[in-house]
């Protein structure tokens, strides 16, 4: 039996197993990153299998979290979390035609996304999954129905530009405001300049007519290759935050994953060089991802858990995208390997069905977060059913998709 055919089959098993977990375990939050991304996970399971029992078992559930939204219970509403989450994962299922939902209900989230968003730009938060780039991210996929989308988007694109004219990138990491003692740029993914990047491009094919948009995206890719390590054979491209007016040395070593390191921002470079014919990024952010494929051990990638945002199955995951996206055998190999790993690491007698999440237990949430989808089961279980079936779709929730 083939290496591959072996690993197919041990997947299977294992995603098998986890559906089953999904079946008992409801859940009863309001988090894309929690209960409502495990939902989606059932739904896709039953489309990728032909199985409409587990469609209409993940459909109910977000329907009934819907139904039974208590508001008071909702501190924010942002693109990770409350009635902006419900409302990106509705519409995503609206437009797949598996559930009919009237106009007012996408107005009343409208309503409070805008607050909410003005509210961040207001307060410097740029952030994809606390922030405005996440209602950024929303409104971009309401443009033709809702008026709130324009009006807030076109706000978002004045606030970015405002931050990037001239040359000086003062987007800063908002979400954590107050708990920095100094103004700090971060790179990565989940909370960082990619996200904006992603934005604007999604933004400059809605507006090609906008110049702030075009002016914003050149700033953050020449912000981009300002901070590039530019060292020869370099293992580390580029570094995880930067601290403004720091003297100290910028340090590159960076994370493995897909919330922050190389290996997200490069991902949104190759797709920015691809979008506007910018041939020199696109062939300079491919070799920095097929220098990531070189990066296995604890040292060199730090991934010490199985989950989508930092742990091996949203590592594999990527690759596997890459792979789909390029042809390039070296993403093939990784994606195959880093699976591979989550097998071997998903063994942990304390952890959920053997995923564990050691760095969890200092914020006492590891139960939760190893039963949810951004870092447990859910989520690895979504990138399991990519690998067994070539759906790709569920992804957006990780702002992975291309537009």
């Amino acid at each position: 039996m083939s290496q591959d055919i072996l690993l197919k089959e041990n997947i299977e098993k294992k995603n098998q197993e986890i559906i089953d977990f999904l079946e008992k375990f409801e859940g009863k939050d309001y988090s894309l990153y929690g209960s409502l991304g495990n939902h989606l996970t059932l739904v896709n399971y039953g489309l990728n299998t032909n199985n409409p029992k587990y469609v209409d078992l993940g459909i109910e559930r977000i329907q009934d979290a819907i139904s039974n939204l208590d508001l008071s219970k909702i501190h924010m509403h942002a693109y990770s979390q409350g009635l902006v989450s419900i409302g990106v994962i509705a519409g995503y299922l609206q437009d797949h035609e598996l559930i009919q939902l009237d106009d007012e209900f996408f107005e009343v989230i409208d309503k409070v996304a805008i607050q909410y968003g003005q509210f961040f730009i207001k307060n410097d938060n740029f952030d994809y999954l606390h922030g405005s780039t996440g209602i950024g991210i929303y409104f971009s996929t309401r443009i033709k129905e809702s008026e709130e989308a324009g009006i807030f988007l076109n706000e978002w694109i004045d606030a970015v530009y405002d931050r990037t004219k001239n040359g000086e990138i003062r987007i800063y990491d908002g979400h954590q405001s107050g708990e920095n003692e100094a103004d700090t740029i971060i790179t990565g993914l989940a909370h960082g300049l990619p996200p904006v990047i992603k934005l604007l491009l999604r933004l400059a094919k809605i507006y090609p007519d906008n110049k702030k948009v075009f002016d914003s995206i050149d700033a953050l890719l020449d912000f981009f290759e300002s901070i590039r390590n530019k060292a020869e054979n370099a293992k580390f491209h580029y570094p995880q935050m930067i601290v403004k007016d720091s003297k100290e040395e910028t340090r590159y070593i960076n994370r493995l994953a897909w919330c922050y390191g190389d290996l997200g921002v490069a991902y949104v470079l190759l797709e920015a060089g691809q979008q506007l014919g910018k041939k020199d990024l696109e062939e300079k952010a491919l070799h920095i991802l097929e220098t990531t494929t070189l990066r296995k051990s604890l040292e060199e990638s730090t991934i010490v858990d199985c989950g989508l945002c930092h742990g091996t199955a949203g590592v594999a995951h990527i690759y596997n995208r890459l792979y789909k996206w390029t042809n390039n055998e070296l993403f093939k190999e990784a994606s195959t390997y880093w699976y591979d790993m989550t097998l071997k690491m998903g063994v942990h007698k304390d952890g959920t069905l053997g995923f564990f999440i050691p760095n969890a237990d200092e914020r006492g949430t590891r139960e939760d977060d190893e039963a949810g989808f951004l870092m447990g089961v859910g989520g690895i279980c979504a990138s399991f059913q990519s690998y067994l079936y070539d759906n790709l779709d569920w992804d957006y929730i990780l702002f992975l998709d291309q537009a």
